[in-house]
């Protein structure tokens, strides 16, 4: 009995100093994705994970785990609808639909685009009826809609202001006053200057477009007609309300480097090129021009003008927008605000005529080309127009916005900022003018917008309510193709110039274009324009050719009027620079012929 209870006493006591060695000991520490993310900056910047999980207070193995799953953390919380939330997790958990509720996803945000009244049970109903689509080999018994599945979804996605009884997202003319205040209060409190408040929207722009009926050559029986498909981009416009700062214009086009641009870095193009299989801008392409074109641009804005980094970038509820967690610097320092739903045509500053007028000289270039080619050459409209290629769309697009006056960039702002007051300061300075943006693109916010010696004068009215009449213009280039007034072959140039109107730049898609985007997400096809490639492919300019093109260049210039010496001194820098190039390439061919 005795060996037996020493045996009882002795384990007892171990279990009493096990229980003992166990009570001092470390806590559970939780670990949200957005300590885990500065873990992994931490660690990318070259510090061991001795020193890291020192500062964390976190063990060292623990730090290594999250190294070794830095990818999938990484992706995880930066593909996610709201970055912000999803860093306040701690752990990866994936939906067990993910596809449809990207699916509901992008039904939802067209919906809040509209202004229509969404609740919760709309939102499972719409989810029950996508679920056949997304997934037509499952068993729709498998999916309930439940109010436990759209919780969670509304929490994954950031959903915020829906109920269950149903929350009407439109807004009418009633919103446009409180909103007005409610800006002016933000401006007011938080200290943002007028040079640093933006304005960002997109427009659809039918880059070749004729009317289908007119522009027959006379020895032609029918006009040909193009694809509307193929011959659509979508631009975006982005200035600050003082017109002091105009970044380069976004360009969205179907192929991601057309032949004509084979010999060309697209960095060094006049606009921020992307690439859609449609041409339509999306959340991918808006997130990443933020982050990587406006951000660091407005930036350079604020230190060149020795103001304040900060700015605030107000926009429309387009289903190709992301939430304002996504559209926010890292820094904080660059935020984004919503218009009110369904007031962009009242208070969105560049639907105030500044798209329209940007559309009209592009168009006057478009109109234009096809005159001199016509006359010049005596080319048939068609003709003319299978030969142009989106190199030439670019050029004009970024040559028409350049052209949009600083005083036309701030009449559209009236509408919105009538109760700020505006100060001398914020309108006194000149536009900004950059070598480059963060990329290399050159800035179109330069003093030549403002340059009198422009010929196209189109501005946007005093209370930007739209743009001057100038189809007077368009009438004469009509006239000299042969237009009549009346004639039912031909458009007329009021309809012509508003064909491409109604183009908000984003697709509002039906439940069977969200699926089939769902099930392309993870496999993006990049298409090509067909008539892109039926054009014939240019070789590369030689040193020689373009040392010898320059020159000509050079003194046509010095025998025209209208010339500026800052042409001639431009024009005069590269053709030296192709003298010097050409010299360079003449003297290494010698060296090796003596060698042979």
């Amino acid at each position: 009995m005795g060996g037996a209870t020493g045996i009882r006493t002795r384990v007892n006591l171990r279990f009493a100093a096990g229980k003992m060695a166990t009570k001092p000991g470390r806590k559970r520490k939780v670990i949200t994705l957005e300590s885990k993310i500065k873990i992994i900056e931490e660690l990318t910047k070259g510090k061991s994970q001795r020193l890291v999980s020192n500062i964390f207070e976190v063990p060292k193995s623990t730090v290594a785990d999250i190294w070794k799953l830095r990818e999938k953390i990484q992706l995880h919380v930066s593909s996610s609808d709201n970055p912000s939330l999803a860093k306040k997790r701690c752990i990866i958990r994936e939906a067990q639909f993910e596809d449809l509720e990207k699916a509901c996803y992008l039904w939802f945000i067209q919906q809040r685009s509209k202004g229509a009244p969404v609740s919760g049970p709309l939102v499972q109903e719409k989810a029950l009826q996508l679920f056949s689509g997304v997934y037509p080999d499952r068993d729709p018994e498998s999916f309930k809609g439940s109010s436990g599945w759209f919780h969670k979804f509304c929490c994954r996605h950031g959903i915020r202001s829906i109920s269950m009884q149903g929350e009407s997202l439109s807004a009418d003319v009633s919103a446009v006053d409180p909103f007005k205040s409610e800006l002016a209060k933000i401006i007011e409190d938080e200290g943002y200057t007028l040079s640093q408040v933006f304005n960002a929207d997109e427009t659809g722009l039918v880059w070749r477009g004729m009317p289908s009926k007119t522009l027959v050559h006379c020895g032609e029986k029918h006009a040909k007609i193009f694809k509307k498909s193929k011959d659509r981009v979508t631009l975006m416009a982005c200035a600050n309300s003082t017109g002091t700062c105009k970044l380069p214009l976004v360009f969205i086009h179907t192929s991601k480097k057309p032949r004509c641009f084979k010999h060309m870095d697209m960095k060094l193009l006049p606009v921020n090129y992307y690439n859609q299989k449609k041409a339509w801008m999306n959340s991918h392409i808006f997130e990443t021009w933020f982050h990587d074109k406006f951000v660091p641009y407005v930036k350079k804005f604020c230190e060149h003008n020795k103001i304040e980094y900060k700015i605030l970038l107000l926009l429309d509820n387009a289903p190709a927008h992301p939430s304002t967690e996504v559209l926010q610097s890292k820094d904080g320092k660059v935020k984004s605000m919503f218009l009110p739903p369904n007031t962009t045509s009242i208070l969105q500053p560049m639907d105030q005529g500044i798209l329209e007028a940007t559309k009209r000289l592009y168009k006057k270039s478009l109109l234009r080309h096809i005159v001199l080619e016509n006359e010049a050459n005596s080319m048939s409209i068609p003709d003319i127009l299978k030969k142009l290629t989106i190199k030439e769309a670019v050029y004009w697009s970024a040559q028409a916005w350049d052209e949009i006056k600083s005083d036309t960039l701030r009449k559209g702002w009236n509408k919105l900022l009538l109760s700020v007051e505006v100060s001398t300061q914020d309108i006194a300075g000149s536009c900004f003018e950059s070598s480059g943006s963060s990329d290399g693109n050159s800035s179109s916010g330069n003093n030549s917008s403002d340059n009198p010696r422009s010929s196209d004068d189109v501005r946007v009215s005093s209370d930007g309510a739209g743009v001057s009449n100038d189809t007077e213009d368009f009438l004469d280039l009509f006239q000299r193709l042969g237009y009549t007034p009346g004639d039912e072959n031909w458009q007329t140039p009021e309809n012509w110039l508003v064909q491409d109107a109604d183009d908000p730049g984003f697709q509002l898609m039906t439940d069977t274009e969200i699926i089939q985007e769902v099930s392309n997400i993870t496999h993006p096809e990049e298409s090509s324009s067909e008539d892109e490639a039926l054009i014939e492919d240019q070789n590369s300019v030689s040193d020689a050719q373009a040392c010898d093109a320059l020159d000509i260049s050079l003194r046509w210039l010095e025998s025209q009027e209208e010339v500026d010496p800052v042409h001639l001194l431009l024009v005069k820098k590269w053709r030296d620079t192709a003298a010097r190039k050409r010299f360079k390439n003449l003297k290494q061919k010698t060296l090796l012929s003596y060698i042979k």
